[in-house]
C-alpha cells in the first residue's frame, strides 16, 4: 500500500508540472517582445535600405553604373518612372541611365536625402526622399525620389524607382 502511494504521489506531483509547464504565456509579455523583436528587425532592416543607398551614391560618384544599378531588382519586374516616362525590366532601365548619363561629367556627384523610410512588413519598405547631383560642367540638377523595395534572398532591392 505504501508502494502504491508513493507511485501515486509521484504521479500526482508529475501532473502538476506538467500542468505548470502548460500555462498560458501572460499577453502582455508575448506583447512586449514582439515589439522588442519587430523594433530590432526595423532598426536593422532601416540600417541595410540606408546602407544600400550609400553604396548607390559612391558608385554613382565614381561614374559606376552597373554598380548604381546592383540596388535594383535584376529582373523584367523593375519599373523605373522619370519624367513623361516609364521603363520596365533592369536592361532597359540600364541602358537609360547610360544613354543620358554618358560621361562622369553628366552623372556628377550625387547626394540622396531621406525623408522618410516606412517599413510595411518584413519585406517590404518604401523610401521617399530628395536628390542632388552637382555637376559643374553641365549644370546642377535635383529632384524627387520615391522607390519601393522588397527584400529578396536577405537582400533588400529596389523594385519600383519613381525620380522626377
Amino acid at each position: 500500500m505504501a508502494r502504491i502511494s508513493s507511485i501515486l504521489s509521484v504521479c500526482l506531483l508529475g501532473f502538476a508540472m506538467l500542468g505548470a509547464c502548460t500555462t498560458a504565456p501572460d499577453p502582455a509579455v508575448v506583447e512586449q517582445e514582439r515589439l522588442a523583436a519587430f523594433t530590432q528587425f526595423k532598426k536593422q532592416a532601416e540600417f541595410d535600405i540606408r546602407k544600400l543607398l550609400s553604396a548607390q551614391e559612391a558608385a554613382w560618384n565614381r561614374a559606376d553604373l552597373d554598380g548604381f544599378m546592383e540596388g535594383y531588382l535584376p529582373t523584367e519586374e523593375l519599373r523605373f518612372g522619370g519624367g513623361d516616362n516609364i521603363t520596365w525590366g533592369y536592361a532597359e532601365t540600364l541602358e537609360r541611365y547610360k544613354s543620358k548619363y554618358d560621361s562622369a561629367e553628366k552623372m556628377g556627384q550625387l547626394s540622396l536625402e531621406v525623408q522618410e523610410l516606412k517599413l510595411f512588413t518584413e519585406t517590404d519598405a518604401l523610401v521617399f526622399g530628395r536628390w542632388f547631383l552637382s555637376r559643374p560642367a553641365t549644370g546642377d540638377a535635383n529632384g524627387l525620389f520615391t522607390i519601393v523595395l522588397e527584400k529578396q534572398d536577405g537582400q533588400w532591392l529596389i523594385v519600383s524607382d519613381h525620380s522626377s
